[in-house]
């Protein structure tokens, strides 16, 4: 009874705020997308606007919302005797993670309807096969399942026509979401567009054309050819980095596309876009993978990546064309993908500091300071939470898990039946609201039934191929001298080794791959072959076939060691000394701590690391490192509740009662960067970005993990 009367209570409130706007319910208007879909319920809904419920729009026949009877224009307020929470999609967000929820439970979804003044709560009725994994998108059978579909789909459409409906980014993304797939089978299939994309740029540098389209187009052209060196993509790559250097204005910024004849003639009256710049350090950092020589590049990239830095807030967003965290999911996403290849494989940068190490890290992380705001990148809502994820994925893996937790909700909307297509699913677009949505930019300007499905393809497809690591962000070949899928396929141990490696497990991987290495002798040479002219015998041949391979394990193996050692634990520690040697303890002690448990057994490391923790916990450290605890605890909270001005007061609060100067410094700077955001608020209007700060959906609980493949439909 008490229920009922609260939803009573909400009913009355809602319906006073409808009659406030204008007599009724009034659905999101002039949008660059009105509707979204409702997952496995079948059908769309448009959120009411400024009020926490969504409008049925449609219901698809023969789908478990038709068999409720769900019809258009009811309002859904709510969901398992929950009221919808007001905010940026949040109704939205807690549907999906509602019907995730169902799935894993008896498939009953409790939908609360208002339908004229009366709330009733109707029961739609969903499979109850696995939602997504506590590890999502790793070991999990529905996004796998989601995965497979849409590649078979976007394959199809290769086949059929050549290329996806929408522009060439929309194509680029969906290249890398096949060639990203563990079976293969997507190079071949699109090995036609790729080889057609090449050969337009092969004979000579660019002369002109988009920023975007080329920038994504190279990146896609590296990721092939990282896994088939072919020659003709060798120089379409050359060619598009040459042509992007020499079309770059003065001061370091691209606009949207190349004039040579007049560099500087740019967007924003010559200012030019971070967005466009970003894109092009992504492909010049690619292109470094696949042998670019920086001397071709400068100094074009030394610009690009100069400007780039200038222009990164102190949260690590970076501004569509000027500094700041706005929108900027896309354009931080690009920068860390930039960053992963350039400490990776640094000859583009020359040397790796600690500065380096610590911007990648900022820019990698933005997405955990503003996780809902993936979707907000200025037109490009696609692009937004597909380089913001594979930015962070590329950094730091548990990270990227508990982020795409958040995000299960947008996966589970997404998965919808196919209305022309009885018994068939697809994935339907989800975008952002707005002018940071609609992503007209990837579709040539279209409207949603021309292409937006492909654009939603190629997007879950990019973002999903993280889980099978073969994309070179994504974990696949690094530079090791003989490491391919063939001898990791080879190998189990060299493989195990390698994959300890990708999970950050070091003298896990080190331990493994020592045994391997020892195959060699002392000077470094491999045993020698058998001479093939005289073994005749087949079973000696095999034998000598057999050494052969573990003469090829070895070397890779004490090269991989020494490529975990040289280029990631050195370079960590050397960070890390230069912490331990600086101001800021608490980071510091907190850094060593955990890198401790990365060389545990590898005593190169592990001694000096714990003599520096040993030092920092004494007591005459204590005080500030109790500090800087504080100050990065308030700089987290900072990122995840309260409105600005909130935020500025408890930072005020902080700088008057610190006593250490290096974090009173610190905090002294958060604070002008809130002042300069608060001032552009008020100056251009944004009232949202200035008042409460948006709520997080909370996931549902552990899920269990997924042991065995699931057949039916997802």
């Amino acid at each position: 009874m008490g229920i009922q009367q609260s939803w009573i209570k909400i009913a009355q409130v809602f319906i006073f705020l409808s009659a406030i706007l204008c007599h009724g319910v009034q659905s999101q208007a002039a949008s660059t997308q009105s509707t979204y879909p409702m997952g496995e319920i079948g059908g769309r809904v448009a959120v009411v606007k400024g009020q926490p419920a969504l409008e049925i729009k449609e219901v698809y026949p023969g789908q478990p919302g038709a068999a409720a009877n769900l019809k258009p224009g009811m309002r859904i307020v709510g969901v398992a005797g929950q009221p919808f929470t007001t905010g940026y999609m949040m109704p939205l967000r807690q549907l999906g993670f509602a019907i995730d929820g169902a799935r894993r439970q008896d498939g009953g979804l409790d939908l609360v309807i208002l339908e004229g003044q009366k709330p009733q709560t109707i029961t739609v009725y969903l499979s109850t096969a696995p939602g997504f994994s506590n590890t999502f998108p790793f070991k999990c059978a529905r996004s796998e399942h989601i995965y497979d579909h849409v590649c078979q789909a976007m394959a199809e459409q290769f086949k059929s026509r050549g290329s996806l409906p929408g522009g060439e980014v929309t194509n680029a993304l969906g290249v890398m979401a096949l060639l990203g797939h563990k079976s293969g089978v997507g190079q071949k299939v699109v090995e036609p567009y790729i080889m057609n994309a090449a050969k337009a740029h092969a004979s000579e540098p660019v002369q002109g054309g988009s920023v975007w389209k080329l920038s994504y187009k190279g990146v896609m052209l590296c990721e092939y050819y990282l896994i088939n060196p072919d020659p003709v993509v060798a120089q379409a790559i050359l060619n598009i980095a040459k042509g992007l250097a020499a079309g770059i204005p003065s001061h370091g910024r691209y606009g949207h596309g190349i004039n040579l004849s007049n560099t500087d003639q740019v967007a924003y009256g010559g200012r030019g876009l971070n967005a466009t710049t970003t894109a092009a350090l992504w492909f010049f950092a690619s292109a470094s993978r696949c042998g670019l020589d920086p001397a071709d590049v400068q100094p074009a990239f030394g610009m690009a990546l100069d400007r780039v830095r200038k222009e990164t807030g102190g949260g690590g967003g970076i501004g569509y064309a000027w500094a700041g965290d706005h929108q900027s999911s896309m354009r931080s996403g690009h920068a860390a993908l930039a960053w992963h290849h350039l400490v990776v494989s640094p000859k583009m940068l020359g040397t790796i500091t600690p500065n380096e190490l610590s911007y990648r890290a900022k820019v990698a992380t933005w997405p955990t300071r503003h996780s809902s705001a993936l979707l907000e990148a200025h037109a490009v809502s696609s692009l937004g939470i597909a380089a913001s994820t594979a930015g962070l994925a590329a950094f730091d893996r548990q990270q990227y898990v508990q982020l795409m937790s958040l995000w299960r909700w947008y996966f589970a909307l997404a998965w919808q039946p196919n209305p022309s297509q009885p018994g068939q699913f697809e994935v339907s677009y989800v975008g952002g609201p707005g002018n940071t949505g609609g992503d007209y930019y990837l579709n040539g300007f279209r409207g949603l039934e021309s292409g937006f499905s492909s654009i939603m393809n190629a997007t879950v497809g990019f973002i999903l191929a993280s889980s099978h690591e073969r994309l070179s962000f994504y974990g696949g070949m690094p530079p090791i001298p003989g490491l391919t899928t063939v001898l990791l396929a080879q190998s189990p141990p060299l493989a195990k080794s390698f994959m300890a490696m990708r999970q950050h497990k070091y003298s896990l991987a080190m331990r493994i791959a020592l045994p391997l290495a020892k195959k060699l002798t002392e000077d470094g040479e491999t045993y020698p072959a058998a001479n093939n002219e005289i073994v005749y015998d087949p079973d000696q041949q095999a034998d000598a076939d057999e050494e052969k391979d573990e003469n090829e394990v070895a070397e890779v193996a004490l090269a991989m060691i020494d490529y975990v050692d040289a280029r990631i634990l050195e370079t960590q520690f050397d960070y890390l000394d230069s912490l331990y040697e600086g101001d800021d303890v608490a980071l510091a002690y907190h850094e060593l701590r955990r890198f401790s448990t990365f060389v545990k057994g590898i005593r190169k490391y592990e001694t000096d690391v714990n003599r520096m923790i040993q030092e920092l916990s004494k007591d005459q450290y204590a005080d500030r490192i109790k500090i800087g605890k504080k100050f990065y605890g308030l700089k987290k909270a900072t990122g995840k509740g309260g409105t600005i001005k909130s935020n500025l007061r408890k930072w005020q609060k902080f700088v008057e009662t610190c006593s250490d100067d290096y974090y009173r410094g610190q905090a002294q700077d958060i604070i002008d960067e809130l002042r300069r955001v608060i001032e552009f608020n008020e100056q251009w209007g944004d009232k949202k970005n200035n008042g409460a700060a948006q709520p997080q959906p909370q996931p549902p609980g552990k899920l269990e993990g997924i042991s065995k493949p699931v057949s039916d439909q997802f």
